[in-house]
């Protein structure tokens, strides 16, 4: 199997994607929830995520945003600023 790209996602695609469940940003989700590329995340990137998707104006998709942060954190890479990956 090829080396599989490997993504930093920004907190505000992640918002557009769990906002507009059919827009890119969803696919761009979709496609490493399918193993067609690898997300880096580092421990800050995970903190932010949570701390921008706890807001209020997300309360009515909130469990949406919960179980997308804890498949995230599950299934993505984490690696620290300054690591060789």
């Amino acid at each position: 199997m090829p080396d599989l790209f490997r993504l930093v996602l920004d907190t505000n695609v992640l918002v557009s994607a769990l906002v507009n469940l059919h827009g890119t940003p969803a696919k761009i989700i979709d496609g490493f929830l399918e193993g067609r590329w690898e997300l880096l995340v580092s421990p800050e990137i995970l903190e932010e995520y949570e701390v921008v998707l706890v807001r209020r104006k997300f309360a009515p998709i909130y469990r949406s945003v919960r179980e997308a942060v804890m498949r995230l954190k599950q299934a993505a890479f984490v690696v620290f600023p300054g690591e060789m990956v």
